[in-house]
């Protein structure tokens, strides 16, 4: 289970899938030459090293403590604010993300067809505005 929420906050992060080997992620910004990290590698729920800056990147898009973590404190254990944070993220994407109208697929982006009278997710608004 550690190894999906891990792979979730990863995700959270900015790490993005690498296609050509599954369960590997890449992290643009830090890896030059888009190095791969196997997601078994992540230790968000073992160092604290790992889950602070999470903790930080959630009170910064958030402006403040949300309301799942109100509970975590400086005597919290990593077990608690790990659970915290999956908690929080889990929430996070299901808010975030929307249905396309037209191919049904969760999205995190859209954007309003006028002609179909639909929100769409950018991949269908464009291949459906390239075949009109």
């Amino acid at each position: 289970m550690n190894d999906k929420n891990n792979k979730l906050i990863a995700l959270f992060m900015g790490l993005k899938p690498h296609h050509q080997d599954a369960g590997y992620l890449i992290d643009e910004s830090k890896y030059e030459g888009y190095e791969a990290i196997h997601e078994s590698c992540f230790l968000y729920d073992s160092e604290w090293g790992w889950i602070i800056p999470v903790v930080q990147k959630i009170e910064e898009e958030c402006g403040g403590v949300p309301e799942q973590m109100l509970h975590v404190s400086l005597y919290s254990t990593i077990d608690e604010v790990y659970e915290a944070v999956v908690e929080f993220i889990k929430i996070h994407n299901d808010e975030s993300n929307f249905l396309c109208g037209s191919c049904g697929e969760e999205c995190s982006e859209y954007t309003y067809s006028e002609d179909r009278d639909v929100d769409e997710c950018n991949d269908c608004k464009t291949s459906n505005d390239e075949q009109q």
